[in-house]
């Protein structure tokens, strides 16, 4: 459970940055110089999150709403955060705490992520990632130590330590522009597969989910670039931002379509009354500007748990655990 309220929250504060540098740079192009070094052609997503733009308390209850989750669970996961919302609120108001989550196809086979820590600014990263190694040795079984690479502090397996010591970075351009696209929110979830990566999952998932439409994986890898998920936490109104960047215009259209027909789905599988399943559906939807595919979305405090009814199919890949129950 350790790991759950790590990776939930993504708790970790690592740098800190003046506000005004960021602007000056792009926040965008500024959290891809950062995690720069440690991606490659193997790279498959990146998670990032400032703990200073939210709430984390807060965070923890709408995550609780939208997951279903108990209120013992809840109180567990508020008495791990704790710590960090006293350390956020003793921070000066223009600090930023980034934390880099990286997934790596190298990795898979084991622990499938390793954490990115820039040392810099004297944040504290060392007791931090005590934090964090003791939660993915508890979760994956396995040794998980923390070394300074490249200037940042490390964590994850030996194995994925050792192989970013010689990774020879390859330029990811697209990692850039998938952050500036989502910029503006407090978390943000990037998919970001090279051709390499593409091909190896099309060998490893031929198929896709069933909650995704099913079908041949490669009829959707062939028509997306990039996918950036942006979220809007509390004290914000609970939100998000998803862009796709699509190969050309006809895969984009092509790409909402398959949105549209998901969404459909969604309102007619759902454990929520049907006319209420339509009110939250149809603010899903997707708008389509050249090659690229945008759907945002804003709940309300009293929407956030039937949302997580309405959306609880597309968890199922990720295993029973992950499915908000049904009310």
């Amino acid at each position: 459970m350790r790991l759950v309220a790590l990776a939930l929250l993504l708790l970790v504060p690592l740098q800190t940055l003046r506000a005004e540098e960021s602007a000056e740079a792009g926040r965008g192009g500024e959290l891809a110089k950062l995690v720069a070094p440690f991606v490659d052609h193997q790279t498959l997503a990146v998670i990032h999150a400032d703990l200073a733009s939210f709430d984390a308390v807060d965070t923890t209850d709408v995550l609780a709403e939208f997951f279903h989750l108990g209120d013992d669970t809840r109180d567990f996961l508020q008495s791990e955060i704790a710590p960090i919302a006293v350390v956020a609120q003793s921070l000066p108001p223009e600090a930023r705490f980034d934390i880099f989550f990286v997934v790596s196809f190298s990795d898979l086979a084991k622990v499938p992520l390793f954490i990115v820590m820039p040392l810099a600014g004297g944040a504290p990263a060392a007791p931090v990632a005590l934090e964090i190694r003791h939660g993915l040795s508890d979760r994956f079984r396995t040794e998980i130590i923390s070394e300074e690479v490249h200037g940042a502090l490390i964590t994850g397996t030996p194995h994925t330590i050792h192989r970013l010591k010689k990774l020879p970075p390859a330029p990811r351009p697209e990692i850039a522009a998938a952050f500036e696209a989502v910029s503006d929110s407090e978390l943000q979830v990037l998919m970001v597969p090279s051709a390499n990566a593409r091909k190896a999952l099309e060998l490893v998932y031929p198929k896709l989910p069933a909650s995704l439409g099913g079908g041949p994986t490669r009829d959707l890898m062939q028509k997306f670039e990039w996918l950036a998920v942006g979220l809007t936490l509390p004290p914000n109104d609970s939100g998000l931002r998803a862009v796709m960047q699509s190969t050309s215009e006809d895969a984009a259209q092509q790409l909402a379509e398959s949105v549209t027909t998901l969404v459909a789905a969604l309102n007619k599988d759902t454990a929520l009354e049907a006319s209420h399943a339509s009110k939250l559906t149809e603010r899903i939807v997707p708008e389509i500007e050249g090659t690229r595919i945008t759907i945002e979305v804003t709940a309300a405090v009293d929407e956030v748990a039937d949302y997580g009814t309405l959306l609880a199919p597309l968890f199922t890949m990720a295993g029973p655990a992950a499915t908000p129950a049904a009310e």
